[in-house]
């Protein structure tokens, strides 16, 4: 069972100011949850591990696995990352990951919809006979199934 911690009882086990663990909840060194508590035995293991690497040559991102010279280093190649891609944001070169789920969904439901009506359409207006309306039914449902599929695979089931 882990145990949740606010920033002072932490900064009370590690010895320093709530203000600096704090600072180093921000650079990312010691993980926060989204209700502003820290895992104890994470926290404590994070700030181990950041005076470890400190007096360690190069510093290790576990995320992206790129080595820096230090958390500085580490620090200042983010905050560059992540104005290259609010610039590539503001130019219209990149989009929201959700605008383009939405997207995507938008146009997986209208082919469903073309699909699941072209076989009425063409009973009614193409005049085929059964056989030919029967192969154009099982084509449709085959690219419906493999659409749904696909969908599923989006993280989607539409």
């Amino acid at each position: 069972m882990s145990y949740r911690a606010t920033l002072r009882e932490l900064s009370g086990y590690i010895g320093l100011t709530e203000q600096r663990v704090s600072q180093l909840c921000t650079q990312g060194i010691i993980p926060r949850g989204e209700d502003k508590l820290v895992d104890l035995r994470e926290g404590i293991a994070a700030y181990c591990d950041y005076i470890r690497n400190q007096k360690s040559d190069k510093v290790l991102d576990e995320t992206t696995g790129l080595e820096f010279k230090n958390y500085g280093e580490r620090d200042s190649y983010y905050k560059s990352e992540e104005r290259r891609i609010s610039l590539a944001q503001k130019m219209g070169q990149l989009y929201e990951q959700g605008d383009v789920e939405e997207l995507f969904y938008g146009i997986i439901e209208l082919t469903r919809e073309a699909l699941l009506i072209i076989p009425d359409v063409l009973e009614r207006d193409a005049d085929l006979t059964p056989k030919q309306l029967k192969v154009t039914q099982k084509f449709c449902d085959k690219k419906l199934k493999a659409l749904a599929k696909e969908a599923k695979k989006l993280g989607g089931a539409q």
